[in-house]
């Protein structure tokens, strides 16, 4: 619900915004706190990219299976 009002804040409110939604994603995919304090913006970068790529290309697995699945019927 929250993100639907995303236009009401300031742009600094959505920068800080913006920054815990990275933050609580990094924590969600398992690196502790003083890791993700070190990281660089790059590395920030290059890590939820690889992450990105990874459900990608689980979700791409997933369909194939479900075609796979529905041939055999």
């Amino acid at each position: 619900m929250f993100l639907k009002n995303m236009g009401n804040l300031s742009p600094s409110e959505q920068i800080l915004y913006n920054h815990w939604l990275i933050m609580l994603q990094l924590l969600e995919m398992g690196l502790p706190w003083d890791a993700i304090e070190a990281l660089t913006e790059g590395e920030i970068a290059l890590v939820l990219a690889v992450q990105m790529a990874k459900l990608e290309k689980q979700q791409e697995d997933e369909a194939q299976q479900q075609r796979i699945m529905q041939n055999r019927r």
